[in-house]
């Protein structure tokens, strides 16, 4: 009987099939495979490589060469009649047999039960078999591995090395029990050498390891980008800075010099003149030195007369433009001025001295225009009808309100005593906004490698059989940017990212927002100023995101991830959440350098522009640049990032819209009210601008649009102003004898009254003095009226609701207000519903 073993791949089958005779027949016979018959599992049907026998001159197979042995419980099954036809052997026996298993074999004799019969191979002449094969069952029928590998003794290992020096020591120890006889410890010695390689490769592991576990957890993490995803956990985004922003003026030498979108801006360089062309010597030599660059973030045309307009004075002397002013009359005939132009009101010269070293450079504000008038009605130069002379009306953005007074002429006295007219205020045109960074244009970042094919490690079912598994794997392609920092731009609305029609870019700023609006972008909504392109003539952009999580599988989007050092790597999607970039695609970056606090440069830094044929005389920034900011530092978001769950995102209840409602930008406070109005839930939010502005449509449509991303299903928003109660309030005042009454009155009336006084105090009766609910306290306006130099006494005569005197609170001393009312009292004559206040004066002279 030949040996039994256990072979993954039976290539006997294949043998016997193929070899042949001298005469072409084939030498040996052997059992192909075995079916049992599903009517009563008593027929075998045994299947062969070649035809049997049968009839021939070679002889028959009968019962007495057919044995079936095996069995746990039905055993001794005896073997009734075979039937040979062609390459298949009926065998019937006498009964089934159970669930174990059994085997049939072809003997030569009863008495020679070892050897198959003659013309069989002895290694095909048996086989194992069930007769229960065909039952139904959930198991596998492939048949195991009688071969499964043994685990070797592990060796004593000491688990606590953990560097190169403890991985040496415990090989050596370990070679030393293995091979006693070798004693070699020179570091020539190959044995040495190999030894010193794993402690080496086990050094990195180990280090490899400790990282992994020190950047799974945001208290210990050490890398920027584990921080960074951490934070994205709870909802909270790392920001990595902001470039500054900043307004230049390019005074022209004549008119319509056009000046492109992404015109440079630097800062003084010594020795250069103000305009330098593109590609010279000189641009090349401030690119490679410490200049700040600036970058123009919309492109411009110039007019000469729009450098310096003065204010028109309309024959009066010592004139001012007041605070809160949002219209001016500008000297001279202006065409070219448009609506979304931006002016900067200055003083020029100082109103006391004349000059202009002492003007105060705190006076500078700018306003973008929303109504220019240079033409009447009938198309003829708008003039003044007294004089003659030609002017221009401009009205500005209500929300470039100025914040403070602008002397527009002062009477200066010169060295020979006289005094001289001269005006000292100016608006400053031909305005560019521009940004800090410069552009890299087409930056190579390298093709994408081919997928790589990696054998996968055994699991613990593996046996000698199992083949071993390959996966083709994405290969990893993080593209690095080669010139730092990379600059990050405050972007509107990045939540939902608004894009041009045109270029389909994000929107860095809006050219129709207010002028002081252009600054006050969030940190924590900020892109990175890259693009990537799948050839250098810009086929096949690729975006950049602040993550992939809202990213399709067809979105050519992708991340910038910053480590420790600013080192920029780009990553790219899993074709789920954003596209995966197919192999060998080469890939251009085109991105903007320049970020931080370095770009707010102080004014009048920017000196030099990159123009051909400038036309330009000079290039200076009336104001400071602003809104740089340092990249977020590891140790704020850890403070931060585990609370930022608090932080409210949706509107449930009547107090999360009010909530919300305040934290949007002019609303001085807001109540609301949820109630069931027959079909749905209607939020009823009653708001308070400040300044007391009416709650007019597009107020009330930019809140809404505010409010969306908050609402919840099924609530309706119904937003309102508040109740105004106009007061009625009579006020007794005695005045000391040495006093006049008109000059107390007067000083009174500067207190109590709802406007902004000259020196920016707000009067007793302001709008954002009061608001929901708020009670009036008899005793702020006694104190207010006794502070007034020269009054003795001081009483209310007339404390109530104007003219409900069922509500007069002089005993209570308080006048109090509904949740939604607000208290008002213009004291207006020509709206006497607003509110009416008197002063009587007794006393004095």
């Amino acid at each position: 009987m030949s040996a039994t073993y256990f072979c993954c791949d039976e290539g006997r089958r294949r043998a016997v099939r193929e070899t042949k005779g001298p005469n072409g027949r084939p030498v040996l016979n052997g059992i192909d495979y075995l079916e049992v018959s599903e009517t009563d599992q008593r027929m075998l049907l045994v299947h062969f490589i070649h035809p049997l026998p049968g009839n021939t001159e070679d002889g028959v197979l009968t019962t007495d060469n057919v044995q079936v042995t095996g069995g746990v419980r039905v055993t001794d099954i005896r073997v009734e009649d075979v039937v040979a036809t062609d390459n298949i052997l009926q065998v019937k026996v006498d009964r089934p047999g159970d669930f174990s298993q059994y085997r049939l074999a072809l003997v030569a004799t009863a008495a020679q039960a070892e050897e198959p019969p003659e013309g069989f191979d002895p290694r095909l002449a048996a086989i194992e078999f069930s007769f229960k094969v065909n039952c139904p069952s959930d198991l596998d029928c492939a048949a195991q591995s009688s071969c499964p590998t043994q685990k070797a003794a592990e060796p004593a290992i000491n688990y606590l090395a953990k560097d190169y020096a403890s991985f040496r020591q415990l090989m050596m120890d370990r070679i030393a029990v293995l091979s006693p006889g070798w004693n070699e410890r020179h570091a020539a010695d190959i044995g040495v050498a190999l030894v010193e390689l794993l402690a080496h490769v086990g050094d990195q592991l180990s280090y490899r390891q400790d990282a992994v576990a020190t950047e799974a957890y945001l208290g210990t993490a050490r890398r920027r980008v584990s921080v960074k995803r951490h934070a994205r956990l709870v909802d909270y985004f790392m920001h990595e800075g902001c470039n500054a922003r900043v307004w230049v003026q390019v005074e022209a030498e004549g008119d319509t010099v056009n000046v492109p979108e992404k015109t440079q801006f630097f800062t003084r360089c010594a020795g250069m003149a103000v305009g330098i062309a593109p590609g010279s010597a000189e641009h090349q030599r401030v690119l490679n030195g410490t200049a700040q660059i600036f970058e123009a973030m919309h492109k411009a045309v110039l007019f000469k007369g729009h450098n310096c307009m003065s204010f028109y004075p309309w024959s009066d002397d010592r004139c001012c433009l007041p605070k809160g002013a949002t219209n001016a009359t500008l000297t001279g005939h202006f065409p070219d001025l448009q609506v979304g132009d931006v002016l900067i009101l200055m003083e020029k010269y100082d109103p006391k001295t004349g000059s202009a070293a002492d003007a105060d450079p705190g006076r500078r504000h700018p306003v973008r225009l929303s109504r220019v008038t240079a033409k009447t009605a009938s198309g003829s130069k708008l003039t003044d009808p007294l004089t003659g002379d030609q002017i221009t009306e401009i009205t500005w953005h209500e929300e470039d309100v100025l914040p403070f007074p602008i002397c527009v002429s002062s009477r200066i006295e010169q060295a020979d005593g006289t005094k001289e007219t001269k005006t000292v205020g100016y608006a400053l045109g031909n305005l560019i906004l521009a940004d800090h960074g410069r552009t890299i244009h087409n930056e190579f970042l390298g093709s994408v490698p081919k997928d790589e094919e990696r054998a996968m490690p055994a699991g613990e079912s593996w046996d000698f059989c199992s083949e071993n598994k390959t996966q083709v794997l994405p290969a990893r392609f993080k593209p690095r940017l080669q010139h730092l920092p990379l600059t990050h731009q405050a972007v509107r609305g990045v939540a939902d990212l608004s894009v041009d029609g045109d270029a389909g870019k994000p929107v860095f700023f809006d050219q129709e927002a207010p002028a002081t609006d252009v600054f006050n972008g969030s940190v924590h909504e900020t892109l990175p100023a890259v693009r990537l392109k799948e050839s250098d003539n810009g086929e096949l952009s690729w975006s950049p995101q602040r993550d992939l999580l809202g990213s399709g599988p067809f979105d050519r989007d992708f991340v910038v991830e910053t480590e420790n050092d600013g080192t920029v790597l780009l990553r790219f999607g899993n074709d789920e959440h954003g596209m995966r970039p197919n192999a060998a695609v080469q890939f251009w970056a085109d991105y903007r350098v320049g970020n931080g606090t370095s770009g707010n440069i102080g004014a009048g830094t920017l000196t030099h522009i990159v123009l051909d044929n400038t036309g330009v005389s000079r290039v200076w920034n009336p104001l400071p640049a602003s809104g740089g900011v340092e990249p977020e530092s590891m140790d704020e978001v850890r403070h931060f990032a585990p609370i930022a769950f608090r932080q409210q995102e949706r509107a449930i209840t009547a107090e999360d819209y009010a909530d919300l409602a305040m934290g949007y930008s002019g609303v001085q406070n807001a109540a609301a009210s949820l109630r069931w109005t027959g079909s749905w839930h209607t939020v009823f939010l009653v708001i308070d601008r400040v300044g007391g502005l009416p709650i007019d449509t597009d107020f009330e449509e930019s809140l809404r649009a505010y409010l969306e991303r908050y609402r919840m299903v099924g609530h309706d928003i119904e937003i309102t102003g508040p109740q105004l109660v106009p007061l009625e309030i009579t006020m007794r005042v005695c005045v000391q004898p040495d006093f006049f009454r008109s000059a107390v009155k007067q000083a009174l009336l500067q207190i109590f009254h709802n406007a902004t006084g000259a020196d920016g105090r707000e009067g007793m009766f302001h709008p954002d003095r009061f608001t929901f609910g708020q009670p009036v306290y008899a005793s702020t306006l006694i104190a207010a009226a006794q502070a007034v130099t020269g009054v003795t006494d001081v009483e209310l005569t007339t404390f109530q609701r104007l003219d409900q005197p069922t509500t007069d609170a002089r005993a209570k001393g308080v006048l109090s207000m509904g949740q939604v009312e607000i208290a008002m009292l213009d004291n207006d004559p020509n709206f006497p519903d607003r509110g009416r206040f008197l002063i009587d004066v007794q006393g004095g002279k």
